[in-house]
């Protein structure tokens, strides 16, 4: 146990000096003093704000936003941008999500990074959004594995061809139930085939949405002077979410990702928490006060 403010514990010894003072008293006194100097001892306790590293039982399930940040998704058939379209509907539900789900988010183009580790603070999720930008290439399959790094709290070293033939066992989440929204126009430059590590994520109990941003018409995107042809890829990020066990949503303004939290199982986890106990030492303060007064007057006829 620690104290904020260790100083306040000298009333303690205020409370034993003013016990000693009256310990001379009637005997029938001497009970209801033991609850007073009591009720002092806990009103110090509580002025020096102990706290305690307990174990805090909460509900929590985790959901991975993955966005694609290659450099298609600055094409602009979409208002003003794929990304900023994308990061537009990930900020609504993020503000809007349950409470119990923490947000991790990831960003992938040739590779993936986790920019953040899930957690339930809001300001930290939209901050981390928005520092996003369009660079490289596109590999959903690197997206997805750092999304899982990131919720089997890593680093994950997987074999692809192992992997590919079938013979990673399923990987242990274990904070509470875990999905995974990947952002996208499903346009990969990545020749590994994302199937095998989706499947893996499905295997261990993470379910792998997938938002599709852009649209199918496509637009003409201008790269260091090259004119690139792009389009939304529906097909791709479709099977992403059948092999997943999850729902492909195509991106508009309403976009039903409530439903990714809503469909989580939140699970009850347990967690080390630094709790201050003040509370708690005033409330046993107030009980010994009250208890002895009434000690008091059912013995002496009055109140102390």
């Amino acid at each position: 146990m620690t104290f904020v403010w260790p100083g306040a514990l000298l009333g303690i010894v205020a409370a034993i000096v003013f016990f000693l003072m009256i310990a001379l008293g009637t005997r029938a006194a001497r009970f209801p003093l033991i609850l007073f100097t009591g009720a002092l001892i806990c009103l110090s306790v509580a002025a020096a704000r102990p706290s305690a590293v307990l174990d805090v039982p909460r509900i929590r399930a985790q959901v991975m936003l993955v966005f694609d940040t290659s450099s298609s998704m600055a094409a602009e058939d979409v208002d003003p941008n794929r990304l900023e379209f994308a990061k537009s509907i990930a900020t609504t539900f993020v503000e809007e999500r349950g409470s119990g789900i923490d947000v991790g988010i990831v960003s992938f183009g040739d590779g993936g990074v986790v920019t953040l580790p899930p957690t339930d603070e809001t300001p930290e999720i939209l901050a981390a959004i928005e520092r996003l930008q369009p660079l490289g290439g596109t590999s959903i399959v690197e997206g997805v594995q750092a999304a899982l790094d990131a919720l089997t709290e890593g680093p994950l070293v997987i074999d692809r061809t192992e992997l590919a033939e079938g013979n990673v066992e399923p990987l242990r989440i274990d904070d509470g139930s875990a999905a995974i929204v990947v952002f996208s126009d499903g346009e990969e430059t990545n020749e590994t085939d994302p199937t095998p590590m989706v499947n893996l994520a499905a295997s261990s109990a993470v379910q792998v949405h997938a938002v599709g941003v852009g649209t199918v018409e496509g637009t003409t995107l201008d790269i260091d002077g090259f004119s690139l042809a792009t389009a939304l890829n529906e097909e791709s990020l479709q099977n992403v979410a059948e092999v997943g066990n999850g729902t492909y949503f195509a991106a508009s303004d309403d976009a039903e990702l409530s439903m990714v939290g809503e469909d989580l199982n939140k699970s009850f986890i347990v967690e080390p928490e630094d709790t201050e106990l003040s509370a708690i030492a005033l409330v046993a303060a107030l009980l010994l006060a009250v208890l002895g007064a009434l000690v008091a007057q059912r013995r002496t006829g009055r109140l102390p």
